[in-house]
This record gives structure tokens, C-alpha cells and sequence, in this order.
């Protein structure tokens, strides 16, 4: 009898410390914020300020994911590619954000830049380029461990920038408001 009494106030105990830890979350870096921080949404993604190396200005406000700028000869366009992904990037427990920008002057270069956004306040801010190239095929763009893997492929310097001939993997990390390339495994398409 005395056993069982025990086992049930243990149960209740555990019970209730469950309820407690649960109503109250903690996150690593700031718990207040990351508790109550929602992540970043593809709607903000698609309507903020990036740095963008193609715009006299040197950076470009999107509208629903795209912008457009025509006057006579003068033309440039930018948009977000439709992979992205949502992690923490600087380890203060709120989810970050990594796109894929692209650029055109109206001919037929499309570069693309890899951009890592911070979350600051429930608002996207730009934490940090990388340049990609001419018409990349992005297949896939990840955060693991603070750090952003993307997959995409390229025309390397022996095929047209149409032609994609390589498969790469790349892993950066944010360092000092830039992105590291940490690693890249290139793989020859056949």
C-alpha cells in the first residue's frame, strides 16, 4: 500500500514538472526571444532589402519575390529562387534564413548569390553574400549545425554558361558578416 502511494505522488510530481517545462521553453542564446520567436516566413523572404552586386545602389528591396526595372536601355531584374531554407546561423537559438538571389541586366546572364539572413526582431536582415556564377541550377539549399549546405550545378570554365557540367555540394558558415566557404565536393556530369 505505502508503495503505491509513493509511485503515485512520483507520477504526479513528474506530471507536473512535464506541464511546467513544456509551458516554459528554453533555447540556447536569448530563451525570452527564441520562445516566443516565430520563424522567418517566405512572405518576408520575398519582401525585404538584399545586397544584390549588379544594382548601381548595391542593394535591392523585392515585392513578392521579384523586382523590375526599366528606363529606355537601362534594365535590371532580381527575384528569389524558390529554394531556401530555415535554421539557426548564429547559434542564439532563433531560425535564420538562407535564399538564393538572382540578377540580370536584361541579357542572358542570370547570377545567382547565396544571401544569409538574419533574424532580427521577427525581421529578415542580410547577414552575409557569396556570389554563385552564371546561371547556376540550384537543386537544394539546407541549414544543419549553424551551417548552410547547398547543392547546385554549374558551368565549369570548359562549357557554356547554358550548360551545366558539374554537380557541386557546398558548406558555408557565417564569419564576420560573410559567408566561408567551408567545403565543396564538385562532381563531373556525364
Amino acid at each position: 500500500m505505502r508503495t503505491s502511494r509513493h509511485a503515485a505522488a512520483f507520477t504526479a510530481a513528474i506530471a507536473l514538472v512535464a506541464t511546467q517545462l513544456s509551458a516554459h521553453p528554453v533555447a540556447a542564446g536569448n530563451p525570452a526571444h527564441a520562445a516566443t520567436a516565430a520563424p522567418l516566413t517566405w512572405k518576408q523572404l520575398q519582401n525585404t532589402t538584399y545586397p544584390a552586386f549588379m544594382s548601381p545602389s548595391h542593394k535591392v528591396t523585392l515585392h513578392n519575390g521579384t523586382f523590375k526595372h526599366e528606363a529606355g536601355m537601362d534594365k535590371y531584374y532580381a527575384g528569389l529562387d524558390k529554394h531556401y531554407a530555415i535554421g539557426d546561423l548564429n547559434g542564439d537559438g532563433v531560425p535564420d534564413a538562407a535564399v538564393a538571389l538572382w540578377q540580370s541586366g536584361g541579357g542572358s546572364g542570370v547570377f545567382f548569390s547565396l544571401v544569409a539572413m538574419l533574424d532580427k526582431g521577427g525581421k529578415p536582415v542580410p547577414a552575409g553574400s557569396v556570389e554563385l556564377g552564371d546561371r547556376p541550377y540550384i537543386k537544394s539549399i539546407a541549414i544543419t549545425g549553424g551551417k548552410i549546405v547547398l547543392k547546385m550545378n554549374y558551368a565549369s570554365a570548359k562549357a557554356p554558361a547554358c550548360c551545366p557540367d558539374t554537380a557541386t555540394a557546398m558548406t558555408f558558415a557565417l564569419s564576420h558578416g560573410k559567408l566561408k566557404l567551408l567545403k565543396q565536393v564538385d562532381k563531373r556530369l556525364k
